[in-house]
């Protein structure tokens, strides 16, 4: 035998043994776990235990290998039972959590590697802004969520029929016009009503939100990812102006409850900005579809719309995207079996089942244009595939940070730029530092 054909015969061997260990490995084909047996325990909260018992009880019933314990915790001692539990080894296998929790928790997920048909899929085909959130750049997967809830505007009709506006304002500027004609005070200058349920922190559910919302409409990234750094004093140039976006987003929030403003129609002796619209107190309110039954059982006779969020520029559409979602404990030793439970989460019969019956927007792209199962949810779904967020290190702390800020200001404590400077500087100290 040649030398040439002993070459020939060592590299072909060599090219199989190779191959052979990249099949092995799954190099060349997707992790598909693949568990016919498991006990699971599930975390969960109380609102959600019609619809998401039902989801894992059915799951148990259709595959007999796998038992599943539900088990709902109080919303309010939800996070601290929860981390006790998975410091102590005893915590779930699949728990749930909010967009705000995911970064200040990953390092508890066990995520779903790249390989999986289930991460390409959720890359494919969930929302923007849940994929960027969920899966890391190592195209990991870090949860399964069924639905996106956006920020959107509520309005009471018959005020705004009685100043004869005919539709909601689709513009900020818009919005702070209408806010102002809609605007009651007293001779003596009390708000009898407000324009809008807008300009502080301390009354406003979602201000923090609301405030994210303008800076993300403006096209500021808040936070990066890839340097970890947050950037609302980034100053860019509009119309040969340098300007910092997150200050004019600051200021135009906080004119609402200053009462130097032209546009001052809040401030702190009314009610929480939810009850108040539900009341009638005030005129327009930001919030969610999962507020909607509240706002309902609180005013069946309230005459109300909603309409998409506001923009900076008409015929954009921006919105805050809000949502929660299912993962695995990384201390697990059923890993595997948990992420196919929540594999058949995504699937697209069973998601929309879901987001009928808790009549919310689906985090699925090919579900949004659906018909909801309540004609008024409309600008929610149409909201799911614009929306956008940022990745909140501590949501209670953050949220408090921000509400504090915008308070400060409106009180004359802090000017808007010291208010600022601060939201960024503390929000930059809750960033890990690895």
């Amino acid at each position: 035998m040649s030398f040439g054909w002993k070459i020939g015969i060592w590299v072909g061997l060599g090219l199989f043994v190779l191959l052979a260990v990249l099949l092995l490995t799954g190099v060349f084909k997707p992790f598909e776990p693949n568990v016919q047996s498991a006990n699971l325990v599930v975390w969960d909260v109380p609102a959600h235990e019609r619809v998401m018992g039902q989801f894992f009880r059915d799951y148990a019933e259709q595959n007999p290998g796998v038992r599943i314990d539900y088990q709902t915790k109080s919303s309010d001692t939800y996070v601290s039972d929860l981390l006790e539990a998975l410091a102590s080894g005893a915590g779930p296998d699949i728990f749930l959590l909010d967009s705000a929790s995911l970064a200040k928790n990953q390092n508890k997920i066990a995520p779903l590697p790249s390989s999986s048909s289930l991460t390409q899929d959720f890359l494919a085909k969930a929302s923007d802004a849940i994929a960027s959130d969920l899966i890391d750049e190592n195209r990991n997967l870090y949860g399964i969520p069924w639905s996106v809830d956006t920020l959107a505007l509520y309005y009471n009709k018959d005020y705004l029929n009685a100043i004869n506006v005919p539709e909601p304002p689709k513009t900020w500027v818009d919005f702070q016009d209408v806010s102002r004609r809609l605007t009651r005070r007293s001779p003596t200058g009390v708000i009898q009503r407000s324009g809008a349920a807008f300009g502080l922190g301390r009354n406003v559910v979602n201000a923090a939100d609301i405030f994210s919302l303008l800076i993300l409409q403006s096209n500021n990234p808040f936070y990066s990812k890839s340097d970890k750094q947050f950037h609302l004093n980034d100053a860019v140039v509009v119309n040969d102006r340098s300007q910092k976006l997150g200050l004019s987003a600051l200021q135009f929030y906080a004119a609402f409850a200053s009462p130097s403003s032209p546009y001052y129609t809040w401030n702190s002796s009314l009610p929480e900005a939810k009850e108040a619209f539900a009341s009638g107190r005030a005129a327009l309110y930001l919030g969610y579809a999962r507020e909607l039954p509240d706002i309902m059982a609180r005013n069946s006779h309230l005459n109300f719309g909603i309409a998409p969020v506001p923009q900076l520029v008409a015929g954009d559409r921006t919105s805050y995207a809000s949502y929660e979602f299912f993962t695995v404990s990384k201390s697990s030793p059923v890993a595997d079996a948990a992420w196919q439970v929540l594999a058949s989460l995504f699937d697209p019969a069973v998601e929309k089942n879901i987001v009928d019956q808790f009549a919310i927007p689906p985090a699925r792209r090919d579900l949004v244009n659906e018909k909801p199962v309540d004609p008024i949810l409309q600008p929610f779904y149409d909201q799911v595939l614009s929306a956008r967020t940022w990745r909140i290190p501590d949501k209670t702390v953050a949220r408090k940070i921000i509400s504090d800020a915008l308070d400060a200001v409106v009180g004359g404590v802090l000017t808007p730029d010291q208010a600022l400077d601060r939201i960024q500087t503390q929000l930059q100290l809750l960033v890990p530092r690895s």
